[in-house]
């Protein structure tokens, strides 16, 4: 399967719109995916809040085994350096660092006790951060001249990714139901940590 999945180079149908509310169907298979599905990105806007729901379902007679995640980019226009993410508990920062598209097993130490986690561009020399054992399901960017915050809330996702380019003015905050594979992977989709199971006919 391509890095990220699928789901993202392949043309939504448009299934429904009103006028806060936006549903988009993908039915299309893609490389290393060979199921039969319904995804559904579900998009409604309430005056400052956009909510993102996904909703699956399987018509395949066989096992299906699928994980979800997002990819969202939010602007920090005098550069990441003048913001910081604010986690909702206090963590334990423990970094899956990547190797290539996969992670190592042992996790690096970015803090004990952290609250926040101020943003550098150093951190995104190798890739995106990966966290995998995080108590929080919401975090707050914060900071920049004007002091905006942008809070993104994900209960029920497990793994939390921050990507950006040197350099560049956005951070994406990605919260993802799975990780990258392991380095010692043994490449069963059945086994990978994150991954869901759906018998035909389910919804979830």
């Amino acid at each position: 399967m391509p890095k990220h999945g699928f789901a993202k180079k392949k043309e939504w149908q448009v299934e429904e719109t009103a006028e806060n509310k936006a549903v988009f169907l993908l039915q299309e298979k893609g490389p290393g995916f060979p199921f039969d599905y319904d995804l559904r990105a579900i998009f409604t806007a309430e005056e400052n809040h956009l909510s993102i729901a996904f909703a699956v379902s399987s018509r395949d007679e066989k096992p299906f085994y699928f994980s979800i995640g997002s990819h969202e980019a939010y602007a920090t226009p005098e550069g990441i350096e003048d913001y910081e993410i604010v986690f909702d508990e206090e963590e334990k920062l423990e970094d899956y660092v990547l190797d290539g598209n996969l992670i190592l097993r042992q996790p690096k130490i970015m803090a004990e006790k952290a609250k926040s986690l101020p943003l550098k561009y150093e951190y995104f020399a190798v890739d995106a951060l990966v966290f995998r054992t995080l108590k929080s399901r919401g975090v707050t960017l914060r900071g920049g001249k004007a002091g905006h915050t942008v809070r993104v809330d994900f209960p029920e996702h497990d793994v939390l990714m921050f990507w950006t380019k040197p350099g560049a003015n956005y951070i994406c905050i990605e919260p993802w139901c799975n990780a990258p594979d392991f380095v010692d992977a043994d490449h069963r989709i059945d086994h990978k940590p994150g991954f869901m199971r759906l018998e035909k006919g389910q919804t979830i």
